[in-house]
């Protein structure tokens, strides 16, 4: 399984190595929404299942109130700024 913002790998070894060795509120490991619940989207919302997915603590931070489908333009677009913004 991969993280739908990132794309790294979610990792099962990982995540079992994190429920045995815990910190309080931190967690590598989340269960986010695609669209988010604050978001105003048309399509899968809510608390379903074809909106709820794994997620890494950074993809979900970066999506924020976002769709995964606006982030991964947004990432896109940003990536192009770097790549030819700067001379």
């Amino acid at each position: 399984s991969k993280c739908p913002i990132t794309f790294e790998p979610l990792s099962f070894e990982a995540f079992e190595n994190e429920i045995e060795n815990s910190t309080h509120g931190k967690s590598d490991f989340q269960v986010g929404h695609m669209n988010p619940l604050k978001a105003d989207l048309d399509g899968d919302s809510g608390h379903s299942s074809e909106n709820i997915s794994w997620i890494s603590e950074q993809g979900n931070r970066i999506q924020g109130s976002n769709s995964v489908e606006f982030i991964r333009e947004f990432i896109i677009k940003v990536y192009k700024n770097y790549r030819y913004g700067f001379k």
